[in-house]
């Protein structure tokens, strides 16, 4: 799992006032995959080759652009809400409670 220095080196962020925000962006984006790719947990855990690609998937694709659209989920008005955000939004609508979410 990335951490936030990496994610800070990568965006070339030299301050600590977003440090918390940041460490938000990237457990988000490690529950996007696990929500979206199924045995992502057993893949993560047990195949290397995919852990450095999901890793590199939430530093590169998934960090920047939340960072960047902190302040909302419009990028343009007249096109509606962005990708990332409609996608999760979708994601939410079709969670299911599961016994096991319930111990959390």
């Amino acid at each position: 799992m990335i951490q936030a220095s990496d994610v800070k080196a990568y965006l070339r962020i030299d301050y600590a006032d977003d440090d918390n925000f940041i460490a938000s962006i990237i457990q988000v984006g490690y529950d996007y995959l696990a929500d979206a790719i199924d045995n992502y947990s057993e893949l993560y855990a047990g195949v290397e080759a995919f852990a450095r690609k999901a890793d590199m998937w939430v530093l590169t694709q998934w960090c920047p652009p939340m960072y960047d659209r902190r302040e909302g989920m419009f990028d343009d008005p007249d096109a509606g809400m962005n990708y990332a955000a409609r996608a999760m939004l979708t994601q939410l609508q079709m969670y299911k409670y599961e016994e096991e979410d319930a111990s959390e």
